[in-house]
């Protein structure tokens, strides 16, 4: 009996250590390289391409209007709840040569990385017609 004791002991203190050294192999790894693992999470989302119309709400630009879009969607009052419409999408300019503030009021079509089902980190812009209609 003490000897079935003492071995389950033995091996719980070694499945302990073992799984403790592990998770410090991690760790070190993730400090040792923490730019690789960050660009793998980022390329590792497919870009997405959205069509709409591009308004600007509250210092936000947002992107209404969406055609094809799969996404949340919301319920009005207005419709008495029945019908359901897409949410508009904030874009977010990666870079300063996108210039936004241009393409407002424009039908367009923006490439990035959607990286919230509500928000485009927007890396190409592609205007299609000069309203919105």
């Amino acid at each position: 009996m003490v000897r079935r004791i003492t071995s389950a002991c033995a091996v719980a203190a070694c499945l302990g250590i073992v799984v403790t050294l592990q998770s410090n192999v991690a760790a070190r790894q993730q400090k040792a390289d923490p730019k690789a693992a960050n660009k793998s999470a980022t390329t590792s989302i497919p870009p997405a391409t959205l069509t709409g119309c591009l308004q600007v709400h509250g210092g936000k630009y947002m992107l209404t209007d969406l055609q094809g879009y799969v996404g949340p969607t919301s319920r009005s009052w207005k419709t008495g709840f029945v019908k359901k419409s897409s949410k508009d999408v904030e874009v977010i300019s990666e870079s300063s040569t996108l210039k936004l503030k241009d393409h407002v009021g424009h039908q367009i079509t923006v490439t990035g990385v959607q990286d919230h089902p509500v928000r485009i980190k927007a890396r190409s812009i592609k205007q299609l017609a000069p309203s919105c209609s």
